[in-house]
């Protein structure tokens, strides 16, 4: 038996999930754990004498410079494919006290939850977030890094310590991770002409739990009801807007 590491949104709120091996078997596996802050998961797969545990590494022990890689799968097809580059720096959570691990690799959507790995052979980083599907000439990516809290945590999901039974979204919980600070977001609209128009706003603070419902609440009380989805998370974002017609 063995675990498989991954990233919480791209199992979402699955008990058990199918896993591929590189001999393309699957088999069911259980998701023992999950940090959705981190975005960080722990499944168990019964495994096989021809899989090879990965070994798992320390941001402590890298600079910023050093040359990594990262695998998962292409959005284009059901190959696995690999990214390098170089990590460019370390972001601290702004409120959750771990660790973001940037590097200017390209991430593309299929590589989610894939290792980051050293030219040594260890692992340092899920992918977790790219900005390449609202950016498209952004070269940057985003992994949870392997810090001394984010191991420990690893260990206490294998025992199933944190969320044995996987959570189902509700109020005052948030589904997916929110984005780090500063995520770059591109958002479109159109003008009262119906000219199309784009808003560049990056993420400045994100507000989690039941104040965040309570301020969905406020907002909709003169409109209408809250749409279903909208009580896991408020983002107060920086926007810089563009003048519509006449100043408009």
């Amino acid at each position: 038996s063995g675990y498989v590491l991954t990233a919480n949104h791209v199992v979402g709120a699955e008990a058990t999930v199918t896993v591929i091996h590189q001999d393309e078997t699957e088999e069911k596996a259980v998701v023992l754990g999950r940090d959705e802050v981190r975005d960080l998961a722990i499944l168990r797969i019964s495994g096989g004498p021809n899989l090879v545990a990965a070994e798992l590494g320390n941001i402590a022990e890298v600079e910023v410079g050093d040359r990594v890689l990262a695998v998962g799968y292409t959005p284009f097809n059901e190959a696995t494919t690999t990214t390098i580059g170089s990590i460019s720096e370390f972001l601290p959570h702004e409120t959750e006290g771990f660790a973001y691990l940037q590097t200017d690799n390209t991430f593309y959507a299929g590589q989610s939850g894939g290792p980051v790995i050293t030219e040594k052979g260890l692992v340092i980083g899920i992918v977790s977030r790219s900005p390449s599907t609202t950016a498209a000439l952004v070269t940057l990516g985003w992994a949870i890094a392997m810090d001394d809290d984010t191991r420990a945590l690893i260990l206490r999901m294998e025992t199933g310590e944190v969320n044995l039974v996987p959570d189902q979204p509700g109020f005052g919980r948030s589904y997916r991770n929110p984005a780090p600070i500063n995520y770059p977001v591109r958002v479109l609209g159109r003008y009262f002409d119906n000219s199309p128009v784009a808003h560049d706003i990056s993420v400045t603070q994100v507000v989690r739990g039941e104040p965040a419902w309570e301020m969905v609440q406020e907002v909709y009380q003169f409109n209408s009801p809250a749409m279903e989805g909208t009580e896991y998370l408020c983002v107060q974002v920086r926007i810089d807007y563009s003048s519509g017609p006449e100043g408009q």
